[in-house]
């Protein structure tokens, strides 16, 4: 299987996976709706929730780039990690977030601190995921790709992981039990 072939395939079953998780949880406990903000009120949830924009809008761009103008193959070729770094970090972070509202509605459900302990390493795991994506991006030699590609990419990808690391592993985690 080639490189941007994996890549699409990794991104739409993990994206089916986050997405259809989300739905699941809202729809089937619909009860857990408040309680999934983690204590996020007022001003601050609608930060977050225009982050979230952002943050969907930047692994777009990601994406976008990575696929339309090269940046996955060089990605790939230029870093120091592997083969298939990059499918590999996009595993792993869908397969982490996709974790996050099941485990979460499990601990709201059962009060059971294995699920909370799942719940927030999924959150750290997806924003260390993304971390190691910037990393590989911003690690290509901007000739192997073209500086253009290269700050796109890393711009889109900064938007997603400072959500993920700070409004969700950081400010939601310190927000849920308060």
């Amino acid at each position: 299987m080639n490189t941007q072939t994996l890549f699409i395939l990794s991104n739409l079953v993990g994206g089916v996976a986050v997405l259809g998780g989300y739905y699941w949880g809202i729809a089937s406990f619909p009860e857990y709706r408040e309680a999934l903000w983690g204590g996020v009120q007022g001003t601050l949830r609608t930060i977050l929730t225009v982050s979230m924009i952002f943050a969907a809008s930047g692994y777009l761009l990601f994406c976008c780039v990575s696929l339309f103008r090269d940046g996955l193959v060089n990605f790939n070729d230029a870093n120091n990690i592997g083969p298939h770094a990059v499918e590999i970090m996009v595993v792993i972070f869908l397969a982490s977030a996709a974790l996050w509202m099941p485990s979460t509605i499990y601990y709201l459900k059962t009060q059971n601190t294995i699920w909370w302990i799942i719940s927030i390493a999924s959150l750290w795991v997806t924003a260390l995921a993304l971390l190691t994506l910037i990393y590989i991006t911003a690690s290509t030699g901007s000739d192997s790709v073209g500086i253009g590609t290269k700050y796109l990419a890393i711009a889109g990808l900064s938007s997603i992981t400072f959500h993920c690391l700070v409004f969700d592993a950081i400010i939601w985690t310190a927000l849920f039990h308060k």
